[in-house]
């Protein structure tokens, strides 16, 4: 690579694009939009460069990086990456570094050359992320939860990689991949961190030492390791794949020459010895092995050195392994050398020693079968015969190994009683190494399939297919996925697909006919792969052979979703396929067969309350007789009982389905007696069992349907949950439970029963959760902001509570002029005396606080003049607070709980809503699920402004995206009447909500003009202007004004139509224009009208 102009681009020297653009303009990179909404892709942008640059940490700032807007990097030449920047780089050249960070952004057309390392490092151990794909030439490659397939690499680049465990240690991976804590073998003992566990899923690689380390020059890697060594190790694993462990000790023997610093190499030597029983001779190696270990971890297991001492016990050398303990014990922590120490003390008559240490293994390993043995042994040794038979059985329940007998054996040696000897020493590998042809890949795959991507392209043939076929028919599902098109044959693809139908998926679409499908067999837990099918060969009648064989209704092309496919699915594949079904076909009949094959959760989470009925409960038992056992208990009524038996009463497994149901078949710790026990069933004594059940599964109230409550079921469900008292119906809660759960749940004021909210329990419900204000009840409102008055909450502003004690003087009985005295206080003469602030004026959120504060403080204090009788003051206070409601029809009370209302039943509906609202084919069924919502408000003359604003947006949505202009106009025009009415505090939370759903009816009216009225008049325009300039103000202080920038698209519409039209309006879309152009603009307007108005401004100006 040349030399690349160092420092910051200049302005001249780049462009910035947005993400589209570059993408258009280099097709050649990519970007997945899957995860991302259209307004955070809309703000992506791409920096681009021509030509050869050095990229630093400095060019972040220096052309405004951000992770949510400018991100990347596009440069059309090389690159040289000196790390500290978080660009994103896209290169069409090849990219430089001496160290480099990289992540599935990276992308480079070129070769990624490193010098030292580079590393993948995630910000979570969760899942195992993409990596980039990329060629990438670097002696080391560190990876931390990413992935590395897609990277190419030289096969002797070292991979230390540590993610998902499987993916760590498959073979079908570039370069010579190191997986897991194995880097301890490999890396220098001062170049690794310690691991606790060999569990931890923590790198133990440093790689700030490791930089420095390769910087000055000095190999990383332990003494006498090698790469030769590390890959020879791996071509031995193949042949312990194939049970050969002759040719995989020679292989580890080769290893062991190339690297003989490597401790796989020789510890492997002696434990392929170990297999076959040559101990003796797996001796020397173990010992050589063990003394390889790194000493730094102390905390893991070596291996080697465990097993030479239980060896050298078991060939009767045990003078030999203390020797050995002395050396290893002290600098390996692990409790399996506690385990060989026993077994030395056992075999040189130190008895408790044995058993100190045997107590300790088992307390990290209660279930070690030679362990128990071993505990055993020593109480056998010290007498205690029954003792040592209990340990024995214990043993013997892991393993019937453990049967040998204390009379004939001393130690566990009979663990490997097999001994021999082998004469692998002798042996020359080349002699020995096995041809690669056919019958050895034959034999590889047989024990290994997963190293099916190693055989060779000339051996993907027709007849290896075949062979594999009749060797390992199970596995060609996985199998087939490796051979080319041209190795399937008409009648091989028949005999595949009769074996698995997921072969399906690999066979070339000129082999795929209607009989190919029809031959096929598909597993229990697969579905027919619908998606391999050639459009061309799509129809209905494929579709349905499909769907008999447990396709998706997702899989099946919407318009081959016909009543009689959907149906199948729903009773193939279950209730859940309700969500694919068009909206069309979505009757009632449809839903009652979901119904019917719906399982127990999805009836009490996910069916929507009108299909859930008794009626139609009924309805779906009559349609499937395994429903008995999915209909949930509680739902089980004596109604319910009187169908199912007479559909299924004379049926003779009858009386086993309901003995299956009855109380006393649902009484176990774990039993979930709502879901199980039919509800005809039920009584008073069960019942309160299952509530006071202390272990596992508890009746809970909130399963309890009224019709079962009793004083007893209430006092007992109580007593076990009291946090559940909402669920309890109101005429069985006493005030003493009142008083109890108010003392515990402080902030659940809303479970109270409205007539028990008494100034007392108010009062310690306030002082905890002061946001709860709505919730108490008129006639206590000033006594208990008197309280609080007098003794402020620690988690209140004392203003904000003399604010509320001055509002609850003036409700009904009020007292105007004690109120007056109070809200004085809030008002000073010298605010009194200043304008109202500018709307558009910036304050800093204390003092706009302070400021919305005092506004309504002066408001207040201006409707207390008004009950008093001094209009004027009343009016010149009103004026002053700057907000504009009338006196003659506010009311103090506004917001406050009326009475009870069924605050869970309202939380159902809208949490059914959101869900149906997630699909476009349950779209009307949501619209059902908010009228039922906003019946409760109804019904209970629930004036809730925010209840109230939550239905109402929700209506508004949901009507625009059922197209019913007419009602969503309705709805809009009730949400401006109903909710403009109410006075707005800046900082309750609450009112956002309302601000929000006001804004948003406003917008849309202001909207509708232009869009729906075929030859709008000028007034309906203006009018439609007002409404959004009126949109635009409902900003509360602690609201993002970004929220409305949207609005503007509409209104450079109306302002545009009406300037065309009238001169006069010019000058008002100028200073429309003026104000979008202040943010950006083309990150909020959505239509190309708008778009095109903005630029043609910003062009001019």
């Amino acid at each position: 690579m040349t030399a690349s102009p160092a420092g910051i681009p200049t302005a001249d020297q780049y462009d910035v694009l947005s993400l589209q653009e570059a993408l258009t303009r280099f097709p050649q990179f990519e970007f997945d939009t899957e995860d991302w909404d259209d307004d955070d892709l809309d703000a992506l942008e791409v920096v681009y460069l021509k030509g050869d640059y050095t990229l630093e940490g400095s060019w972040d700032e220096a052309l405004d990086f951000s992770w949510w807007g400018r991100r990347f990097l596009l440069v059309e030449g090389n690159l040289r990456m000196n790390g500290g920047s978080n660009f994103s780089p896209w290169v069409t050249g090849d990219i430089h570094a001496d160290v480099l960070s990289m992540d599935g952004t990276l992308q480079c057309m070129g070769t990624v050359h490193v010098r030292h390392y580079a590393y993948l490092y995630a910000e979570d151990d969760e899942v195992t992320r993409d990596g980039p794909s990329i060629t990438l030439n670097t002696p080391y490659l560190f990876s931390w939860f990413y992935s590395v397939s897609d990277i190419t690499l030289p096969k002797d680049t070292l991979v230390f990689l540590l993610a998902d465990w499987d993916y760590s240690h498959d073979s079908d991976l570039p370069g010579t991949v190191i997986p897991w804590h194995d880097a301890r073998f490999v890396l220098r003992d001062d170049l690794q961190y310690r691991v606790q566990e060999d569990w931890h899923d923590t790198a133990l690689w440093p790689l700030t030492n490791i930089r420095d380390a390769l910087m000055r020059g000095e190999s990383i890697l332990r003494e006498g390791v090698t790469v030769a060594g590390i890959q020879t190790c791996k071509q031995a694993a193949d042949a312990e794949r194939m049970d050969d462990s002759r040719l995989a000790w020679l292989y580890y023997r080769e290893a062991a020459r190339q690297a003989p610093g490597y401790y796989p190499a020789a510890y492997n030597m002696g434990r392929r010895m170990e297999d076959v029983g040559a101990d003796e001779q797996a001796f020397p190696y173990l010992e050589r092995a063990a003394a390889l270990y790194p000493a730094v971890q102390t905390y893991l297991l070596n291996e080697a050195a465990f097993e030479a001492i239980i060896t050298a016990c078991w060939l009767g050398q045990v003078e030999r392994a203390g020797d050995m303990l002395d050396l290893y014990i002290l600098h390996n922590q692990h409790y399996k050398m506690r385990r060989a120490r026993a077994e030395v003390f056992l075999m040189t008559g130190y008895l408790e020693d044995a058993q100190r240490d045997l107590d300790a293994v088992l307390e990290k390993d209660e279930n070690y079968g030679t362990a128990l043995w071993l505990r055993g042994l020593v109480a056998w040794k010290q007498g205690k015969r029954d003792e040592a038979q209990a340990w024995q059985q214990r043993a013997m329940a892991q393993h019937k190994v453990y049967a040998a007998s204390y009379e004939t054996h001393h130690c566990a040696a009979f663990l490997r009683e097999n001994k021999t000897t082998v004469d692998w020493e002798s042996l020359v590998l080349d002699d020995v190494k096995p041809v690669q042809d056919e019958a050895w890949w034959l034999a590889l795959l047989k024990g290994a399939r997963d190293e099916a991507f190693r055989v060779p392209e000339s051996m993907r043939t027709t007849a290896f297919l075949q062979a594999l076929l009749e060797q390992q028919a199970d596995d060609m599902a996985y199998l087939v996925s490796f051979f080319p098109a041209e190795a399937f044959t008409a009648d091989l693809a028949l005999q595949l697909v009769q074996q698995n139908g997921d072969c399906l998926v690999h066979i070339p679409p000129a082999l795929h006919s209607l009989t190919l499908y029809q031959h096929a067999r598909m597993h229990e837990n697969s579905g027919f792969p619908l998606k391999s099918v050639p459009a061309s060969l799509l129809s209905e009648a494929v579709c349905l052979l499909a769907v008999e064989h447990n396709a998706t209704l997702e899989d099946v092309p919407e318009a081959f979703r016909t009543e009689a496919i959907c149906r199948l699915a729903i009773v193939r594949r279950g209730g859940w396929q309700i969500e694919h079904v068009p909206a069309a076909l979505q009757a009632e009949a449809m839903w009652v067969l979901a119904v019917a094959h719906s399982d127990t959760w999805r009836i009490k989470n996910k069916i929507p309350s009108r299909y859930t009925t008794p009626a139609m409960l009924q309805a779906a038992l009559k349609l499937n007789k395994s429903f008995l056992h999915e209909l949930p208990g509680s739902r089980f009524d004596a109604a319910t009982y009187a169908v199912a038996e007479s559909l299924y009463g004379q049926d003779a497994d009858w009386a086993d389905i309901v003995a299956q149901h009855r109380p006393e078949a649902c009484m176990d710790d774990y039993d979930d007696f709502d879901e199980k026990c039919w509800l005809v069933f039920w009584d008073e004594a069960s019942m309160l069992k299952k509530i006071r059940n202390g272990q596992g599964y508890r009746l809970s109230a909130y399963e309890i349907p009224e019709s079962h409550f009793s004083e007893a079921i209430a006092e007992a469900c109580f007593r076990a949950e009291p946090i559940h008292m909402g669920s309890i119906p109101a005429r069985f809660i006493t005030e003493k439970m009142c008083q109890s759960f108010i003392s515990r749940y402080a902030d659940e004021l809303k479970d109270v029963p409205f007539a028990m909210r008494t100034a007392d329990i108010c009062e310690v419900a306030l002082r905890d959760e002061f946001e709860q204000l709505d919730l108490v009840p008129v006639p206590v409102f000033a006594e208990v902001m008197a309280r609080l008055y007098k003794r402020v909450p620690r988690n209140v502003e004392r203003d904000t509570v003399a604010l509320q004690y001055g509002r609850g003087l003036l409700m009904a009985p009020a007292d105007p002029k004690a109120a007056v005295k109070v809200l004085s206080d809030l008002c000073s003469g010298k605010w009194l005396k200043q304008p109202p602030l500018d709307p558009e004026q910036e304050l800093d959120e204390d003092e706009a606080q302070a400021e919305a504060l005092r506004s309504h403080a002066c408001y207040l204090l201006g409707y207390a003049w008004h009950l008093r009788g001094d209009t004027a003051q009343a009016e010149t206070l009103r004026q002053r607070s700057g907000l504009s409601g009338p006196y003659s029809s506010f009311d103090p009370r506004q917001g406050q709980a009326q009475g009870d209302f069924d605050k869970r039943a309202f939380d159902r509906c809208m949490h059914e809503y959101d869900q149906l609202a997630e699909h476009e084919s349950q779209r009307p069924l949501a619209w059902q699920a908010i009228l039922q919502a906003r019946r409760l408000l109804e019904e209970s003359g629930n004036p809730n402004p925010t209840l109230w604003a939550y239905v109402l947006d929700r209506q508004r949505w949901i009507s625009y995206e059922l197209e019913d202009w007419e009602t969503n106009t309705a709805v809009c025009e009730e949400a401006v009447a109903r909710l403009g009415a109410v006075s707005l505090w800046a900082y309750l939370p609450e009112h956002n909500v309302i601000r929000a759903a006001l804004r948003a009816a406003l917008h849309r009216l202001g909207s509708a003009t232009l869009e729906d009225v075929e030859d709008p008049t000028e007034a309906q325009v203006i009018e439609a202007v007002e409404r959004i300039w009126q949109a635009l103000k409902l900003v509360g202080p602690t609201e993002d004004k970004a929220d409305t920038y949207h609005f503007y698209d509409a209104q450079l519409w109306n302002l545009d139509w009406l300037a065309e039209r009238d001169p006069k309006w010019q000058a008002t879309l100028r200073q429309a224009m003026k104000r979008v152009a202040e943010f950006d603009w083309e990150d909020y307007l959505y239509t190309d009208e708008a778009l095109d108005m903005m630029r043609a401004y910003t062009a001019a100006e």
